[in-house]
């Protein structure tokens, strides 16, 4: 019999301004991943002709990309779609992602991974027979904070935007609501709330097994018959 083991843990910091930069004070933010992964394989041998080995794995990713100082505030933009310029010179104000619109900061959880392969061989004659199956077990606990940080776009164009700040005003506001279960064109009563960004756990089981002959027919001809079958949840 043979056992082997391993295991790896990797700790990744990418610091404040590597992921969202601003001139504003409080508005850069880092990224940061904590992933574990872990094998244990066992082997052994039955007899000359029954063997079989088993293989149970698991890994843990855990990627982090959290707010800066500041709270979740609104984002002020001035068009709300691609990076603003003006004279090719690029336009920040206040907020998280200032020079990417469309990317939301907010997005941290762990995912699960669990895999148990088993797997048994044996011969007859000129046959060497494989058999066993896999089972997959996924558990994702991640959060998306989509427009966690409310959207507030000055204008559609650039001129519209820069009259709008002039004038104290905004063109869109966008940002994510508590529906309560109602669906579009229903009406919603005020004041409203937003929803919780908590992580939901989604998880999955999936399957496999498989069946193998390799028949060695002839001392220059050998033939791999195969069947297998995959479920995914």
């Amino acid at each position: 019999s043979q056992v082997y083991a391993h295991y790896a843990f990797e700790h990744r910091n990418l610091f404040a301004g590597t992921n969202s930069f601003s001139p504003f004070m409080g508005f850069d933010a880092g990224e940061a991943q904590r992933n574990h992964g872990a094998v244990i394989n066992y082997s052994s041998e039955l007899s000359p002709k029954w063997g079989f080995s088993t293989i149970v794995s698991f890994s843990r990713l855990n990627s982090i990309r959290p707010l800066g100082a500041q709270p979740a505030v609104p984002r002020l933009l001035l068009t709300g779609s691609g990076l603003s310029t003006i004279g090719n010179l690029a336009v920040a104000l206040p907020g998280f992602q200032p020079f990417n619109p469309e990317f939301n900061l907010a997005f941290s959880g762990p995912e699960n991974l669990m895999n148990i392969n088993q797997d048994f061989r044996t011969s007859y004659l000129t046959h060497q027979f494989t058999m066993g199956g896999s089972y997959f077990y996924t558990q994702d606990n991640r959060s998306f904070g989509q427009f966690t940080n409310a959207a507030i776009a000055l204008g559609a164009g650039l001129p519209q935007a820069l009259s709008n700040l002039v004038l104290g005003q905004a063109s869109t506001f966008q940002t994510a609501i508590n529906t309560g279960g109602l669906l579009p064109g229903q009406t919603i009563g005020l004041p409203v709330a937003q929803p919780s960004f908590s992580g939901s756990s989604n998880s999955t089981h999936d399957f496999a097994l498989y069946f193998n002959d390799s028949w060695r027919a002839h001392p220059r001809i050998n033939f791999n018959i195969g069947l297998r079958y995959d479920y995914f949840g």
